[in-house]
């Protein structure tokens, strides 16, 4: 009803599905999930055609009555500004981003971290700041085409560049990779698979889990409803939306 607490989890495209399943397990939270698969993926698009596309999310999500918001999309997290959400009205306290996770993980000793994700977020260098900041070594591995070959659903494309991104962890001695795209926990076992396989064994580290324990602490009643939009509706939407949406 309208005047009622609405949460807006919003992405690129299917990507955010991996961060309304973990919110789902902390909040009843009534939610809108929004994905603009129209213009999937972000990770390789400018800074100004990004902020367009969040501005004019954020907008329509304004217009459908949400009071809370989740940026489900790291290019996006590492792009929106302080400056963006005011223009738009939206005020700090409601709004937590991919960023917000990350800064959340713990120290971890005797770590050495690769930083996984798309050119937008890994050229942006912020997670990589955050990690120089807890003191905990790091480097980067940037996929070009992983977000978009998951928004595809091409299975066989996703197994070679999680390969590479596998291949580069071992030769690094990386101790965890980092989840640092919200697309790649919907291939987690492939992940998991692909590691077996080339004999390295570290531990992935999933934002999303800290994004759901932020937005826990808003303590937003509800019924657990979630209402699914897509700028459009793919094949691989539908198919991860009757895969995640969980209703009660």
């Amino acid at each position: 009803m309208k005047g009622e607490p609405l949460l807006g989890v919003f992405d690129s495209g299917v990507g955010g599905f991996s961060v309304l399943q973990e919110l789902q397990k902390v909040t009843p939270a009534n939610i809108l999930y929004y994905g603009d698969c129209a213009n999937a993926p972000y990770g390789n698009k400018s800074k100004e055609e990004i902020t367009v596309y969040i501005k004019n999310i954020l907008v329509y999500l304004k217009s459908q009555g949400v009071t809370h918001f989740v940026s489900a999309c790291n290019s996006m997290s590492v792009t929106t500004t302080e400056e963006l959400l005011e223009e738009i009205g939206i005020t700090r306290d409601t709004y937590i981003d991919m960023i917000d996770g990350v800064r959340a993980i713990g120290l971890l000793d005797g770590a050495n971290v690769l930083i996984i994700g798309t050119e937008a977020t890994i050229s942006s260098r912020v997670y990589q700041s955050i990690l120089s900041e807890k003191i905990i070594p790091h480097r980067t591995y940037t996929l070009t085409t992983l977000a978009g070959e998951i928004e595809k659903g091409d299975t066989i494309a996703i197994m070679k560049s999680i390969e590479k991104a596998i291949l580069y962890a071992k030769e690094m001695h990386a101790t965890h990779i980092l989840y640092a795209c919200t697309h790649y926990p919907l291939v987690h076992t492939m992940f998991i698979d692909v590691s077996a396989r080339l004999g390295w064994a570290g531990m992935f580290i999933n934002p999303a889990v800290y994004v759901a324990d932020l937005v826990a602490t808003w303590k937003i009643s509800g019924e657990h409803s979630v209402q699914c939009e897509a700028s459009l509706e793919t094949e691989v939407f539908i198919s991860y939306r009757d895969r995640y949406v969980v209703v009660s």
